[in-house]
């Protein structure tokens, strides 16, 4: 394998996908350059090919599906045309994320089901479990957190060698999951077994991560003492400044919800405007939006209405561009509270995006119910023809039997004849 050609195929990777996802190349031309790149891919080792799918997975996630499609589509194609199994199985995990995007749950996992069943085929442990991890992942990001939980379980048990880095991703990502779907007494004793068990020291990242998630679960268990005693420890840890600022973001803004818990009616206002000039990167307009939430209900609590009603414009504008929806609503419950004369133009704007919301998961759910109707019906129909099927064997093999039995008797009776006559 060429490593030079590696190095340099990962770096224009990254230049032309980062361009892309800071639109500053138009669809057509992030094909024409990714185009010939596809083809020097097969010429890489394989880390770099992994590399380059999980760069179309996240883009897959992002803005563009139809770019995104084509590109995974092109590589299906490769990896037939060059007989490269792990990337066609990988292809296919691509498809299947697409799908699941696009809200075709049944879909997408017929695609992901194809994928597994290639990477045990070939007996590749590693991809096997890479594949799990990543089909629960883009479950968990569907919001269907049965359906992680079950992969992500499936990929630590099938993790058999004892690759840190992939098994701590797996393990992260449950304690999401159970997190997410309101269960914090799973997350809290998965996390403990994890730091007891591999013995994280108290300055790394990983330490820092798992405790960050344990605070979570004690505040979504409203175990606010436990919850801030966590956050002291991971603030007071020398590694806290190595976070990335949405990492230490998120840390700072919980541990000034569980002070307001604690200290009712004290004013955090100059902390909340700290935070909030951290952020001035598009790709932080989601922590902006969240912790703009939560000032405005801290200025609510306060009886700061002049302030909030300009922050909570602020935060609808900002939550509306961006597609943070709840957080939009959030900020039109309090308008409606603190701006009486325009009370029902927020509610008429909470009303119509609420039954946006309403309607679109309800859409997602009629076409899932009718796929599942549609394959009940294939099943229903394939068994109604298997038992057709049946029967006419049977009917057949009984004519064939009497037709039988009726010469066999004829026979008899000729021989006889022939016997007497003799």
């Amino acid at each position: 394998m060429n490593s030079d050609l590696s190095i340099e195929s990962q770096k224009y990777i990254d230049s032309i996908c980062d361009h892309y996802d800071r639109k500053e190349l138009t669809n057509e031309k992030f094909k024409k350059l990714l185009h010939g790149n596809l083809y020097d891919l097969r010429k890489c080792n394989d880390s770099v090919s992994r590399y380059y799918l999980n760069r179309i997975a996240a883009l897959s996630v992002t803005h563009n599906l139809q770019s995104s499609n084509y590109l995974v589509n092109k590589l299906n194609d490769l990896s037939l045309r060059y007989g490269d199994t792990l990337n066609y199985a990988r292809s296919l995990r691509l498809k299947g994320s697409i799908l699941l995007s696009k809200g075709e749950k049944l879909e997408a996992l017929k695609f992901h089901e194809k994928s597994l069943k290639i990477f045990e085929f070939i007996n590749s442990e590693i991809d096997l479990v890479r594949n799990y991890t990543n089909i629960g992942l883009d479950l968990y990001y569907s919001d269907d957190y049965t359906g992680a939980e079950y992969f992500l379980i499936k990929a630590l048990k099938k993790l058999k060698n004892r690759d840190y880095n992939l098994r701590f991703k797996i393990i992260t990502n449950l304690i999401l999951t159970y997190n997410g779907s309101s269960q914090p007494n799973k997350a809290i004793k998965l996390i403990k077994n994890e730091i007891s068990q591999f013995k994280h020291e108290r300055n790394s990242i990983d330490w820092i991560i798992l405790k960050s998630e344990l605070a979570y679960a004690y505040e979504e268990k409203n175990d606010f003492l436990k919850c801030y005693k966590t956050l002291v420890d991971i603030k007071s840890c020398s590694s806290f400044n190595k976070l990335n600022i949405i990492q230490r973001a998120e840390v700072n803004r919980r541990f000034l919800r569980v002070l307001r818990k604690f200290n009712n009616g004290v004013s955090y206002e100059k902390e909340y405007e700290e935070m909030e000039k951290q952020f001035d990167s598009e790709f932080e307009v989601g922590m902006k939006s969240s912790l703009l939430v939560d000032y405005i209900y801290h200025l609510h609590e306060l009886n700061k209405n002049d302030k909030l009603l300009l922050k909570a414009k602020e935060t609808y504008k900002i939550s509306i561009e961006s597609n943070y929806i709840f957080n939009s609503l959030n900020s039109l419950i309090l308008l409606s509270k603190v701006d009486s004369k325009n009370a029902s133009i927020y509610f008429q704007k909470y009303d119509s995006i609420n039954d946006l919301l309403f309607n679109s998961k309800r859409a997602t759910f009629s076409k899932i119910l009718l796929d599942t109707n549609n394959l009940e019906k294939a099943k229903l129909k394939a068994e109604r023809d298997r038992q057709l099927i049946i029967i006419w064997i049977l009917i057949i093999l009984l004519i064939s039997i009497v037709i039988f039995i009726f010469y066999y008797k004829r026979l008899s009776n000729l021989r006889s004849e022939i016997n007497k006559k003799n």
